[in-house]
């Protein structure tokens, strides 16, 4: 994590924030911890396509709320501060802009089904739902990030999921998952997300982060759920070592596939 090119990504990690006034605003509010939620949605207004996301996001049935929520400060309570400042740097940093090197090919579909995988079996494992939603749509911001710094050679990366974290490191001086936790570091984001999210690829049963856990389950469920649907070259853990490190037992779990499949089409359209 020392090398040249990993301190490289991390200078410019630091700038990524200030890339435009809107964002700096959002930001300034959000990391203002007496704002009100009123203060966040007067800041967000000026970007009406990340309001129409965030609005979706917390209307999305994996949230679990109870009633449609109509406006952007209720949905910036209900979403909480740390999932909103991500949508937005995510969206400061070109994640939701259009054409092919914004991010991986399938990479909102594979976050956004990994995120309500993980607020359903949130219920289950006794981690926050929200913490849950916000660590599954962010688990792999490092490779939307590392995609954007050279498109057609992390494109050869993907081809060959099994040997992606090492071609990353070897590539760019960290891997995906890394290269997560530093831009979370970067833009102040929680430690306790960034740490589930960087353990995300290590054998479950070497750690005892919940969340983390969590995380790597949801994505080895979801990417058998949904097969290529939900996948975009990245390896996955063992689902039944993943699941025996939370507790849980996938066959107790069949009825949540369905809402899997129809719910992570919903949400992913609020994405893509």
């Amino acid at each position: 994590m020392t090398t040249s090119s990993a301190q490289q990504l991390l200078d410019e990690l630091r700038q990524l924030p200030m890339a435009h006034g809107a964002l700096a605003r959002v930001l300034r509010v959000l990391n203002d911890q007496d704002s009100s939620a009123s203060a966040v949605a007067d800041a967000l207004q000026s970007d009406p396509a990340l309001c129409a996301r965030l609005l979706r996001l917390v209307n999305s049935p994996a949230y679990g709320l109870a009633g449609k929520v109509k406006s952007v400060d209720r949905a910036v309570i209900a979403l909480g501060r740390s999932t909103v400042r991500a949508l937005a740097l995510s969206d400061g940093a070109g994640l939701f802009s259009a054409g092919p090197n914004a991010v991986p090919a399938r990479y909102w579909e594979h976050c956004t089904a990994v995120a309500v995988t993980s607020s359903l079996l949130a219920r289950h494992a006794r981690v926050s739902t929200a913490d849950a939603m916000c660590a599954g749509l962010m688990h792999d911001l490092g490779a939307a990030l590392l995609h954007q710094r050279d498109p057609s050679q992390y494109r050869a990366l993907v081809s060959v999921p099994d040997s992606l974290l090492d071609a990353e490191r070897a590539r760019f001086g960290c891997d995906h998952a890394q290269l997560t936790r530093l831009a979370f570091a970067a833009w102040g984001l929680p430690g306790d997300l960034a740490t589930a999210i960087s353990l995300h690829h290590q054998p479950p049963g070497t750690y005892t982060d919940r969340l983390a856990q969590l995380v790597a389950a949801s994505e080895a469920f979801a990417s058998e759920v949904l097969a290529q649907a939900a996948q975009f070259g990245e390896p996955v853990v063992d689902q039944g070592a993943a699941f025996d490190a939370l507790g849980l037992v996938p066959k107790g779990l069949d009825l949540l596939r369905v809402q899997i499949e129809d719910e992570s089409l919903q949400l992913s359209a609020a994405f893509t």
